[in-house]
C-alpha cells in the first residue's frame, strides 16, 4: 500500500483500515514505511530511516506479541527476549501443525541501497538528510544488529519446526530475495544484502525435509513458484 510520506503521520490511516479487520492481522514492515523513507532517489520526503522504523514499531506494535485486527490474537514475539526487545515485528505462531514465522526483511537490498548521495560516515548532516539523523541508529549499524538477529529468528523457526514435527513451515516478509529485476540493478549489494538470508533458508529447508512456504511481497507481482524452481534458486541469487 502507498503511504503519503509528505504527511505529518503517514501511519495514522493505515493504522486505521488495520484496526477495521476482523481477523486476527499480522503485519510485517516493508520498504515504503521506513528503509525508502529519505529524499535520495527515492523523494520519499526528508526522514532518516531508522527513525521511521522506531516509528513503524511504536505505532504497529504497541503491545509486543498481540496481532492487529479487530479480534487480535497472541502471538510469541522476538521482542519476549530482553535481548531483541526492540524487534516487536518478529513473530511466530502454529495453526494447524504448521509454524508460522514473520520476519522483518524488506526492499532496497534489505536496507543497503543508500540514503543520501553522501557517502557515509558523515561527519555533518548531508544536504539531503534532516539533522535528526545523528539522534538515531546508523544504517550500518542497524543492518548489522538486524542481520544478526533475523538470522537468529529464522533458525530458530526450523529448530521448532523440527522438533515438533511440525507439517511445514511459512516464512513471511516483505522483501523479493529472489527478483531478477532487482538483481540486474546491483547484483553485488543485491547479493550483500541477501545471499546469506538464501543460502541460511535453503539449507535449513534441505535439512527439515518437509514443505517451506515463502511469503514475500516487494516485487507486486503475484507468483506461485513450482517446487522444482524454488529448490533450483534456493542456492541463493545468481
Amino acid at each position: 500500500m502507498y503511504l503519503d510520506l509528505a504527511s505529518a503521520e503517514p501511519f495514522t490511516p493505515l493504522k486505521a483500515l488495520f484496526d477495521t479487520f476482523q481477523d486476527p492481522l499480522v503485519y510485517t514492515p516493508g520498504d515504503n514505511e521506513w528503509t525508502d523513507c529519505h529524499k535520495f532517489k527515492k523523494n520519499n520526503g526528508t526522514y532518516t530511516p531508522t527513525e521511521r522504523l522506531r516509528a513503524v514499531r511504536n505505532r504497529f506494535f504497541p503491545v509486543a506479541g498481540q496481532t492487529l485486527g479487530v479480534h487480535s490474537r497472541h502471538v510469541f514475539s522476538q521482542a519476549t527476549d530482553p535481548a531483541n526487545s526492540a524487534y516487536v515485528e518478529n513473530v511466530r505462531w502454529t495453526r494447524g501443525g504448521v509454524i508460522f514465522a514473520v520476519v522483518n526483511l524488506t526492499g532496497s537490498f534489505n536496507d543497503l541501497a543508500p540514503w543520501s548521495a553522501t557517502p557515509p560516515s558523515w561527519a555533518s548532516t548531508p544536504a539531503d538528510m534532516p539533522a535528526n539523523w545523528v539522534s538515531y541508529p546508523s544504517q550500518a549499524a542497524e543492518l548489522a544488529a538486524r542481520a544478526q538477529v533475523n538470522a537468529a529468528w529464522i533458525e530458530r523457526a526450523f529448530d521448532l519446526a523440527t522438533k515438533r514435527h511440525a507439517r511445514g513451515l511459512v516464512l513471511a516478509f516483505q522483501a523479493d530475495m529472489w527478483d531478477p529485476a532487482e538483481l540486474v540493478k546491483d547484483p553485488v549489494t543485491f547479493r550483500a544484502g541477501y545471499g546469506a538470508l538464501v543460502q541460511q533458508i535453503g539449507t535449513r529447508a534441505a535439512q527439515f525435509g518437509r514443505p517451506v512456504l515463502i511469503l514475500e511481497g516487494d516485487s507486486h507481482v503475484g507468483t506461485s513458484m513450482p517446487r522444482s524452481r524454488r529448490a533450483r534458486r534456493s542456492s541463493g541469487p545468481t
